[in-house]
């Protein structure tokens, strides 16, 4: 079993300030350091937000609409969910997850992962509004919303409780479902973590975990040589493992390749570009060091793969 050094640790702390974006490295700092003030990264939000509370402007770093769509909005969620426990932990954040929990909330009926404004603005073409992305999202990103919004409030909270309204009306719509896209099973683990924060449904827990354990294993690509493609991983479907000894290899494969794939800048990069579409696809690819250095030493730190 593999563990990033201590050297490799601290170069990777160094590089980011050097090559990431500012609000990728606040929230670095504040997975990795206790001691740095967590408003840093509820402002960092802040210069994402549209005035209607949704988010936009490339947080999602493929997708430079300036409109607020749902897959900027998830984006916004999943980095929140690696610092904060509780919106309510900090005011400014709070302030900005009411704002966009109300643009999220007031559309519950009409959660679409892509917007049409997307076919004028610049953007990788996975997130086009074509019949073909519609198709790739599925039920995604609902259930992740629902997933977020357990992850990140409190029973007290009237999200919390519209959440857990329509969560159990998707739950069985993932157990009655055959057949998954990548990003609905991606988007249903997010579900799966709000509903096991909570201890919600009791009665279909063990149910769900074992069929989305069952899919996504199904799914996933096992092949460490692969892992450098776009594809389901390992740590996609048990980012929050609960101790089930038949995936053991996979999660440690996974693992080890974090650790092996580190490019000589001392970051991560992601497995894919669209530089060839457009100019902005290779900024994205630069923006996407950052962001992937962040997901993968989360990673790292979650399952104490960092030298002491």
């Amino acid at each position: 079993m593999l563990k990033l050094s201590k050297k490799d640790f601290q170069t990777i702390q160094m590089q980011m300030y050097n090559k990431a974006r500012d609000i990728d490295v606040a929230l670095f700092n504040v997975i990795f350091d206790s001691k740095f003030p967590k408003e840093f990264l509820a402002n960092a939000f802040t210069g994402f937000q549209n005035r209607d509370g949704g988010f936009a402007h490339a947080l999602e770093v493929d997708n430079y609409n300036k409109d607020s769509s749902l897959v900027e909005c998830v984006e916004a969620l999943r980095m929140a969910s690696m610092a904060f426990d509780n919106i309510c932990d900090d005011e400014i954040l709070n302030q900005s997850f009411k704002k966009l929990f109300n643009y999220l909330y007031n559309r519950l009926d009409k959660w679409e992962a892509l917007v049409l404004s997307n076919n004028y603005a610049i953007c990788a073409s996975w997130y086009k509004y074509t019949e073909v992305n519609i198709k790739r999202f599925g039920d995604a990103p609902t259930p992740a919303i629902l997933g977020y919004t357990l992850l990140l409030t409190d029973g007290n909270s009237v999200y919390y409780k519209k959440a857990c309204e329509k969560s159990k009306e998707v739950v069985a719509r993932f157990l009655a479902k055959t057949e998954f896209t990548l990003e609905e099973i991606k988007s249903y683990r997010v579900l799966y973590d709000g509903i096991v924060k909570h201890n919600l449904f009791k009665d279909l827990q063990e149910e769900f975990k074992n069929k989305l354990y069952s899919v996504g294993y199904e799914m996933m690509e096992k092949d460490e040589t692969k892992f450098n493609t776009i594809c389901l991983l390992p740590l996609d479907i048990f980012a929050s493992y609960t101790g089930d000894k038949r995936y053991d290899e996979l999660i440690d494969k996974n693992l080890d390749y974090l650790i092996t794939s580190i490019k000589p800048h001392g970051l991560w990069e992601a497995p894919y570009d669209w530089s060839g579409e457009i100019a902005e696809g290779a900024t994205a690819q630069i923006k996407w060091i950052g962001v992937i250095s962040v997901i993968n030493a989360y990673y790292l730190k979650k399952f104490n793969r960092i030298e002491d």
